[in-house]
């Protein structure tokens, strides 16, 4: 556990006299929040990095200073993390470009963040408040829950988060991390009866891209169906149809029979949506 800045900027201090190279590493998890007053302490470091180059000559400076990588554990599986590393009570949580295997650093994240300090060729960068309540909205760890209102009463400005999101889910349409912000904006509101303003426009985008899924997903749940049987029973438009059932045909999530019918491969209706949007831009 982490308690202070002072620990912080000793810690980075020490990496950056064996970085050889010049990089620039993002902070966004509890470290952010205390450079921002915003939190007490923090168990980890949560970190990405742009380029695979910045990410190994990183983990090759703290592992001179005794920092070790542990197996990623059941609890962490789900962010997908290139590695974890950890040294006495010190732990970093590394990420490339990538977090939860899908939120990628944008350039516009990268443009939003600000730079705390440079400890030799070490530049530590701190993400937006915007972009870090986006990722800590997909995150069910402890204390995230509590965060995500440290950064509402700090101040955020709604309208980033929700053009984030919607460029996130343009360069990968996986509509899962949608459906997590929109679960934490209304779990904000009922516990601190708040209101914040996006909610309304991202239920309506959200319902508006899953609705062809879930059409077609109630409708063969009850049989299987011809192309012309769905088309009629769903009452989507010809190309909405065959976009949804071309993406759901390559993501193993229905089949076609061999009288031309198509029958469901997935039976939970959650896993039928994730699974029909991850991928679907290929």
């Amino acid at each position: 556990m982490i308690s202070n800045t002072k620990t912080l900027d000793a810690l980075f201090n020490e990496i950056g006299k064996e970085q050889e190279d010049n990089i620039t590493m993002y902070v966004f998890g509890g470290a952010a929040l205390m450079f921002a007053d915003l939190k007490d302490a923090t168990k980890d470091i949560d970190i990405v990095f742009a380029t695979k180059k910045e990410l190994k000559s990183f983990t090759g400076a703290i592992k001179k200073i005794g920092f070790e990588t542990i197996p990623i554990t059941e609890e962490c599986l789900y962010l997908k993390p290139d590695g974890i590393y950890t040294r006495k009570d010190d732990r970093f949580d590394i990420f490339l470009k990538k977090i939860c295997g899908n939120l990628t650093l944008s350039e516009n994240m990268k443009s939003r963040a600000k730079t705390h300090a440079s400890y030799g060729n070490l530049s530590v960068t701190v993400l937006s408040f915007e972009d870090i309540f986006l990722l800590k909205s997909i995150f069910s760890r402890a204390g995230d829950y509590e965060d995500c209102v440290a950064l509402f009463q700090a101040g955020i400005d709604w309208n980033i988060v929700h053009q984030e999101i919607i460029n996130q889910c343009k360069e990968n349409p996986a509509n899962i991390w949608k459906s997590h912000l929109l679960a934490r904006i209304e779990d904000m509101q009922k516990r601190e009866r708040i209101k914040i303003p996006i909610y309304n426009k991202l239920f309506r985008e959200y319902e508006q891209e899953t609705f062809p899924y879930l059409a077609i997903f109630l409708e063969l749940s009850k049989a299987d169906l011809s192309y012309e049987e769905l088309l009629k029973k769903t009452e989507l438009d010809e190309l909405r149809l065959k976009q949804a059932l071309d993406i759901l045909t390559k993501n193993k999530k229905i089949e076609k029979t061999s009288n031309e019918k198509y029958t469901l491969k997935v039976r939970s209706i959650g896993m039928f949506l994730i699974a029909s949007k991850i991928d679907s831009r290929n």
